[in-house]
């Protein structure tokens, strides 16, 4: 029996809530690896920077994005979302790119 199963019986019919802290870096990195195992070059713009955030312009809810939550007794949305990530470079590059990721 799976952990989620186990989690399901113990809950009854209630949806688990749940938290999600996405390593924007790590993203960045597994995802221009994916695209590039398509043929499919990112651009550097307000949805890529390399190795330092990725993101798609029209994506689902995210429990959606990540397996296994596709299956889970989980509610719809996160109670709590933290995107982070890291970046080197001088002030302006970062406040760039700060502005980019805050829709700012």
């Amino acid at each position: 029996m799976s952990a989620f199963s186990t989690a399901r019986n113990k809950q009854g019919a209630r949806l688990a809530r749940w938290m999600m802290f996405v390593d924007g870096e790590g993203l960045a990195i597994r995802g221009r690896e994916l695209l590039h195992a398509r043929s499919i070059e990112p651009h550097v713009g307000p949805l890529y920077e390399p190795d330092v955030f990725l993101w798609a312009p029209v994506s689902p809810t995210p429990r959606h994005v990540f397996d296994p939550l596709h299956s889970a007794p989980l509610e719809e949305f996160a109670i709590r979302w933290h995107y982070y990530t890291a970046l080197q470079g001088d002030d302006v590059s970062n406040r760039c790119t700060e502005r980019w990721l805050t829709g700012t």
